[in-house]
């Protein structure tokens, strides 16, 4: 688990496995993730006799889930005779199944809420009943939680956040970041401190120089792997 977690790409594959059936009209997908969500589609599709053995093949493109959350694992083939299907056709059907499954995946995603205890509305009740409140990463809300108005302000404030600022829109704030960006310059031009490439022959801070000659400033956030852009800057 170290050695997967220290790769430089960071990246996090979803095992998944495949099931290819077969009835009257055509064939039919089953593509099962490791968290136990499934899809299944049916394919009408006219059936014709390959000359080989089609099994290879058959793995090989289920196989190709490329720049995908997925990586393959075990395909499984339930035919009685050897089918002939194009990899172009594996190539549709394979990506129908990965976005179906995206999809389940995001309704089967375990949402959790805390509990926050609200009074009754009617007076008199001792009953109490109990609201759904977002739990907040801070209990200071900048302007990027875009609170336009008092309703909204009122909410976040009972919900547990000490200070609310207003919207962007409202009241511009000062050195205010108009972008995140995961695309980063220091990396494209191969300083990238976190990669340990060498380090940048020019000072810092670095500018976005539009043609009517506005200046947008960048910073780096190497801990989140940001590139941040600020607002425009009148040169001194």
């Amino acid at each position: 688990m170290d050695d997967i977690l220290s790769c430089p790409a960071g990246v996090r594959k979803i095992a998944v496995e495949w099931t290819v059936d077969e009835y009257a009209e055509g064939f039919a997908l089953t593509l099962r993730d490791e968290d136990e969500v499934s899809v299944a589609i049916s394919f009408p599709y006219v059936k014709e006799m390959a000359r080989s053995s089609q099994k290879e093949n058959v793995r090989t493109q289920l196989s190709k889930l490329g720049n995908t959350p997925f990586e393959s694992g075990e395909v499984n083939q339930h035919w009685s005779a050897e089918w002939f299907i194009p990899s172009s056709v594996w190539a549709e059907w394979r990506r129908i199944a990965v976005d179906k499954l995206r999809s389940a995946r995001r309704m089967n995603y375990p949402y959790r809420y805390r509990r926050v205890p609200c009074p009754s509305v009617r007076s008199g009740e001792e009953e109490k009943k109990e609201t759904m409140a977002a739990p907040f990463a801070s209990q200071t809300l900048t302007y990027l939680a875009n609170v336009m108005n008092r309703k909204a302000e009122a909410f976040y404030l009972k919900s547990g956040a000490a200070r609310v600022e207003p919207a962007f829109e409202r009241k511009e704030p000062d050195d205010a970041v108009l972008m995140f960006c995961r695309h980063c310059l220091r990396y494209s031009l191969g300083w990238c401190l976190r990669e340990g490439k060498e380090k940048s022959p020019f000072h810092e801070p670095f500018y976005l120089v539009l043609s009517d000659g506005r200046r947008f400033r960048l910073a780096f956030d190497c801990t989140h792997c940001q590139m941040k852009v600020y607002a425009d800057e009148k040169e001194a």
